[in-house]
């Protein structure tokens, strides 16, 4: 005791001198309050004796400055702040209290100065009592716009556990509390929230949601959400704030979603239908007493034949044996670590009656079990398992069953009077209760009473677009989705939605940047890097790739939103992620909007891109003649549900680019050769009757080839004179082509490889020469343009869809040579088209006595097809050789033989006529194949007959 005072007079010797009616002097209080992480938002506020104060605020976002300022307080007020320090003894707290539990949470650190000593405390994560009150002093005496905004983590996190981190799932205890505050009246329900003890609340598990379902994009939209960056390209990028006070339901639906994890001996498919359909059976299409519709969603996973439960957060884990047993979960003040329910369910027993499992789903979410077993006595009297010291005799028993089992028939009384040794009693006013009889319905007043508690469930879904609101800064896309539940009146953080950069070549999203909201990639119809985007993101999500650091899925993103092409190493391992996310991409070009390039509004909530406007033009491009009408089509596509509607014209271009023409359809006549280009102009009217005018970037051809024009329609390369060299050879292709069938393609090299192709021209004046290219190029390979030995101009890093290029070149004799090559790492393809030489200025095999001979073997596709009756067969063999080229029907049976005989070099056709023969007469409308054998040439090709 002596010690105690020596202690206790030694504390106030040494801060008798600090606590004191005014504040001392040297009295200073330095205070910062923000979040952990360094873009989110933070004050830092310096307080002085004499009253003046500083405050500096730093938003985490671009679009709200640093705020720097000076004012000054009353004596009154300093003196109520300085009172605050000295009533929570500032000076006798620990140097720090903290929960390193989270790395995004928030942090207040107080240094104070008074007669000479300075105290510092740090407080992170945690509800520290006296640094509040400290803080709540401040905040009342100094004006309201530069109070401290610091609200410290309540002692348990409800946030969604993050799926690449540590689980923390939802306490059962803090939603308890906060039911007994805000709905007290639920404790004197009988039916819901009450059990075996009277006003024992009971709460739905871990494992279930109660909300008004909306999206992000109409959560943003409506105010009810903001998102804001966290840096980085790929992974947990985006923190999203969600509010759910001061805002009507957002529609007349309400989800009960139940999250059950599926182990056990019997867990297959079978039996989890059997479960899930059960379920169904009773919760689905309920009705709220004020007329709301119950949408009921199971989410379930399974592990077949495992023995112990995986434990996933939020999910029910529920056990599924075989044979015969009592299907049950446990009592719900009782959850699993994770705080969720544990259940152990006989979905095979034979004798399960209908609505057994919709009745433990309803343990699930709250229900509490509304009947008492009454076990018999060997005297003939029942006791109630709840009180073993009461019991009744067989008349009361059997009066007690007729009043509260009034469907069971005397007989049936009867015999379970004598041949039962336990009954199950439904509670009074439950007698045609699920909860008491499996078979009944649910009870009005428990749908009601759970509807009552409703949320706000906002959908963040994989394909979600986060449209940046800076200029030049990266577009995200959702990659994990997940739900973020808010209760009543609850406003909060998720730190956590998962996202991938879908803009290359631009700054990665910067931290505190704010996002709009742009329609999902299922809104997006006609764009075919959306469909195949979602394809690959919902596989993403489906194997759980969607954390930090993934290259190869960031870089497979990139390949379709953004053309790249990789060059690291990295082929083999993106096209298996392709491969197993079942999308053929080859050697694809998409035309993915960047949205950063418009959007840039941010007073608005929502962003509807013009660029989600999409023309298709059809046909892409066309081979035409002088004095012929060319017509194209136009659709625009626009993402569903959206009240807007398109007007359109067409603009074209002539070769020369002398004159555009404008009309209100596609179609136009030719007057000369060239090439004639055609763009849609699109006036996107919205439901307001604002208008924009929007031009894109898609553009259709029409080609008007002469004898001088290469469009490689003759099947070889001497027809123009070619020389093809280096480590591979160009070659004809009818795959890929601009307009007509056929192209010229590079060869095929590898690393320090190159293949070229080249031809000599004799131009009799400086002239534009003219030609089409496309282009599949990696970081480390390129295709290039040269005239004799000078470089005009090259494309490389990157995907060029079908386009034209132009160069000037002087009179006289050049070398055109096309070169792709590839460095280390590199891969190259390119393809070539509709090339305009000036008249006269190329030799051709039509001005020249040489003979026209084929450089390679090849069967090319029959022409018409479909076809009925007859229809032609091309074929070219660059030396003497036996042909044979026979018909075969889809089963593999020989059909007839067109060509067998020994053949010279050269060009062949022939025909295939179903009329020639009788037994022809006698095919069907099918598939049907062709197939060449020349030498060691082998090529098959189908065709269809259409009758």
């Amino acid at each position: 005791m002596n010690y105690l005072r020596i202690v206790i007079l030694f504390l106030i010797f040494i801060y008798g001198n600090i606590y004191s009616q005014n504040p001392p002097s040297d009295f200073k209080l330095v205070c910062t309050s923000g979040g952990l992480i360094p873009w989110s938002s933070y004050e830092t506020i310096t307080i002085l004796a004499n009253g003046q104060i500083e405050f500096v605020r730093i938003k985490g976002t671009q679009l709200e400055g640093l705020v720097d300022t000076t004012f000054t307080i009353s004596s009154q007020s300093m003196l109520n702040i300085w009172q605050a320090v000295q009533n929570n003894n500032f000076f006798l707290l620990n140097v720090e209290y903290t929960d390193d539990s989270t790395s995004d949470g928030s942090k207040v650190l107080f240094t104070i100065t008074a007669n000479g000593n300075t105290s510092q405390v740090a407080v992170k994560n945690i509800s520290q009592q006296e640094i509040e009150n400290i803080i709540a002093s401040i905040n009342s005496n100094i004006p309201a716009e530069f109070n401290i905004d610091y609200r410290p983590p309540e002692k348990f996190d409800v946030i969604p556990a993050d799926p690449c981190g540590e689980s923390s799932a939802s306490n059962s205890e803090r939603l308890k509390e906060y039911l007994k505050e805000e709905h007290p009246d639920k404790f004197k329900l009988d039916n819901v929230y009450s059990g075996n003890s009277a006003n024992e609340l009971q709460i739905p598990h871990g494992g279930f949601e109660i909300g008004y379902e909306m999206s992000m994009h109409d959560a943003i939209a409506s105010g009810r959400a903001s998102t804001k960056g966290k840096g980085g390209y790929f992974g947990d990028g985006v923190s999203i704030t969600g509010n759910n006070t001061d805002f009507p339901p957002p529609g007349n639906r309400i989800k009960f979603k139940l999250y059950l994890e599926f182990f056990g001996p019997c867990d297959n498919p079978a039996n989890e239908s059997k479960i899930v359909n059960d379920i169904y059976r009773k919760w689905k299409a309920q009705t709220t007493c004020d007329g709301k519709m119950i949408d009921m969603e199971i989410v379930t996973l399974s592990h077949y034949g495992e023995e112990t439960a995986p434990g996933t957060p939020g999910f029910d884990n529920i056990k599924l044996e075989c044979g015969t047993g009592r299907s049950n979960v446990p009592h719900l003040g009782i959850p699993n670590t994770n705080n969720t329910a544990n259940g152990t369910w006989y979905p095979e027993d034979p004798d399960n009656q209908e609505g057994l499992f919709a009745h433990e789903a309803g343990h699930l979410m709250g229900l509490e079990d509304q009947y008492v077993d009454w076990i018999k006595l060997k005297s003939g009297n029942w006791y109630n398992s709840k009180n073993r010291g009461d019991s009744i005799s067989i008349d009361e028993m059997r009066n007690l069953l007729e009043s509260r089992a009034p469907d069971l028939s005397p007989e049936r009384i009867e015999f379970d009077l004598d041949h039962r040794s336990s009954l199950s009693i439904p509670n009074e006013k439950h007698e045609n209760d699920m909860m008491a009889r499996v078979e009944k319905p649910i009870l009005q007043s428990d749908i009601c009473s759970l509807a009552a508690l409703a949320g706000l469930i906002i959908k963040i879904n994989t394909g979600d677009i986060l449209a940046s609101t800076a200029f030049f800064n990266q577009n995200l896309v959702v990659t994990h989705s997940s739900d973020f539940f808010l209760r009543p009146g609850e406003i909060k953080t998720l730190n956590g939605i998962y996202t991938a950069c879908i803009d290359r070549q631009w700054n990665s999203p910067g931290s505190g940047d704010v996002f709009n909201i742009a329609p999902s990639l299922d809104k997006w119809n006609g764009s075919a890097a959306a469909v195949d985007l979602l394809k690959l993101l919902k596989h993403i999500d489906s194997t759980g790739d969607y954390c930090g650091g993934n290259q190869i899925t960031q870089h497979a993103i990139w390949r379709i939103t953004d053309d790249l092409l990789w060059g690291f190493g990295e082929e083999e391992d993106i096209e298996h992620l392709f491969e197993t996310a079942g999308i053929d991409i080859g050697n694809k070009i998409y035309n993915f909007p960047r949205l950063s390039n418009t959007i840039n509004d941010t007073s608005s909530k929502a962003v509807i891109p013009k660029e989600l406007f999409i023309p298709d033009i059809q046909p892409k491009s066309v081979e035409s003649e002088i004095g012929k009408n060319v017509s194209f089509n136009a659709e625009v596509y626009k993402p569903e549900g959206l009240n807007y509607t398109t007007n359109t014209s067409w603009i074209f271009n002539r070769p020369d680019e002398s004159s555009s023409q404008i009309t209100s359809n596609g179609s136009f006549t030719p007057d000369t050769k060239g090439i004639y280009s055609a763009s849609v102009k699109i006036d996107i009217i919205d439901s307001l009757n604002n208008t924009t005018e929007y031009t894109p970037d898609i553009t259709a051809y029409a080609v008007v080839p002469d004898e001088f024009t290469e469009t490689f329609k003759h099947g070889n390369l001497d027809w123009f004179h070619w020389e093809t060299y280096g480590d591979s050879k160009w070659e004809i292709t009818d795959k890929d082509a601009l307009t007509g069938s056929y192209s010229v393609k590079s060869g095929e090299i590898s690393d320090f490889q190159s293949t070229s192709l080249s031809i000599s021209v004799n131009l009799p004046k400086d002239t534009l020469i003219t030609f089409a290219f496309k282009v599949f190029a990696s970081s480390t390979s390129s295709l290039k343009f040269s005239v004799d030995s000078s470089v005009y101009n090259s494309w490389g890093d990157g995907t060029w869809d079908w386009q034209f290029y132009s160069d000037f070149i002087r009179a006289g004799e050049h070398k055109l040579t096309w070169t792709v090559e590839n460095f280390f790492g590199g891969v190259g393809r390119a393809w070539i088209d509709d090339i305009f030489f000036p008249a006269n200025s190329v030799v051709t095999s039509i001005n020249s006595d040489e003979q026209q001979v084929p450089v390679t073997f090849m069967l090319y596709r029959n022409y018409p097809n479909p076809f009925n009756p007859s229809t032609t067969i091309k074929y070219t063999i660059p030396k003497q050789s036996y042909v044979t080229l026979k018909v075969y029907d889809i089963l593999g049976k020989e059909i007839t033989t067109l060509v067998n005989e020994e053949k010279p070099a050269g060009n062949y056709e022939v025909e295939f006529n179903t009329q020639q023969n009788t037994n022809y007469k006698q095919l069907s409308s099918g598939v049907y194949f062709y197939r060449i054998q020349a030498g060691s040439f082998n090529q098959v090709r189908k065709m269809i007959l259409l009758k």
